[in-house]
């Protein structure tokens, strides 16, 4: 399923990368992209909305809404 994920705290390209690695690493995840601009991520994956609020908060970002698409 795809997910659409509001995201505050990403700043520069590395901010995008590390989310698009956190994004990587979620069960079956794939189409994944990152809009610094949007503030928003998009995955395709199989994990529950909390696990990946948790990971990416982890990293030291803001999640603000998941909307699944």
């Amino acid at each position: 399923m795809m997910k659409k994920i509001k995201i505050e705290g990403m700043s520069t390209g590395i901010s995008v990368n590390n989310v698009k690695d956190v994004l990587a690493s979620l069960n079956n995840s794939g189409n994944i992209q990152v809009s610094l601009e949007g503030k928003y991520g998009m995955v395709g994956t199989l994990s529950s909305n909390q696990e990946i609020k948790e990971k990416i908060e982890y990293e030291g970002y803001n999640v603000v809404s998941i909307e699944n698409m």
